[in-house]
Parts: structure tokens; sequence; C-alpha cells
């Protein structure tokens, strides 16, 4: 069981690490093609540039999902590899139609799974967002540099 952890946990691992290394690889492109696209160069990518970040990230997901239904093969939990796959798609996604569950320690596996499909599709959504803010809206003129104008004193009135 100890043994069954520590493959879990490499797992997360490496799971979580592959999404931060594909969404700071999207963010990073983002804020360059952000600024181009502000800057009034490359206006042609501003309607396809969230449509393929969406792509990306789904494509990471299902990496991310093919490698859980290897563990799941190649721990004997699921008797085929594409029955894996599609478990652990229906489980990251958290849809679990029902029609194939583990036994045993498979339970606790697939509910951590599905525990951290739910933080990566929420991560997913956060990024998405950010893109759209960043490719989208005006940036903002800072108030901070410029100095506050001197606000008259009112005029003290004696009788």
């Amino acid at each position: 069981m100890i043994t069954r952890l520590l493959h879990v946990s490499s797992l997360i691992l490496v799971t979580t690490g592959l999404h931060g290394l594909a969404t700071g690889a999207v963010v990073r492109v983002a804020e360059r093609l952000g600024k181009e696209i502000r800057a009034g160069r490359l206006g042609w990518i501003r309607p396809m540039l969230v449509p393929m970040l969406v792509l990306a990230m789904l494509f990471v997901s299902l990496v991310e999902a093919n490698l859980w239904a290897l563990y799941y093969w190649g721990a004997g939990y699921l008797a085929s590899y594409l029955d894996s796959v599609y478990f652990s798609l229906i489980t990251m996604t958290t849809v679990g139609y029902g029609d194939i569950t583990l036994v045993g320690f498979g339970r606790a596996i697939s509910g951590m799974q599905a525990a951290l499909g739910i933080i990566l599709f929420g991560w997913t959504t956060a990024i998405i967002f950010m893109v759209v803010q960043a490719v989208h809206m005006q940036p903002k003129i800072s108030t901070a540099s410029a100095a506050p104008s001197p606000e008259p004193s009112p005029k003290s009135t004696q009788t």
C-alpha cells in the first residue's frame, strides 16, 4: 500500500508539474501576443488566440489523463488500455458515469485523480480568463507615477 501511495504521489507531482510547465508556456506566449495585438500588430490572431489556448490545454489534459490511464492499466486495475483511458478521462473530468468502477485501493486512487482534475481544470479556467484579459483588455494607465495636483485649501472666513 505504501508503494502505491508513492506511485500515486509521484503521478500527482508529474501531472501537476506538466500542467505548470504548459500553463507557464501559454502565459508567456499570450503576454507576447497580447502586447503585439495591443500595439496594432497581429490583429488577425486575436479571434483565434483563445481557441488555440483551449486546444493546447485540452491536449495537455489528454496527456495527463493518459498518464493516469497508464498507471491504472499497468497496476492491473483495468484490463485494457482503452478502458483505462476512458475511465481516466471520466474520472479526471468528474463526470463519473459509473459504468467502470475500481475496487479496493483503486477507489481511493480514482478519488485522488478526481480531486486533482477539479484543481487542474480550475487552474486552466483561470489561465484562460487571464489570457482573455491580457489580449482583449487595454492596459490601465498607472496613476502612481503622476504627481497629485494640490487641492486648493478652503479659505477661512473671519467675521
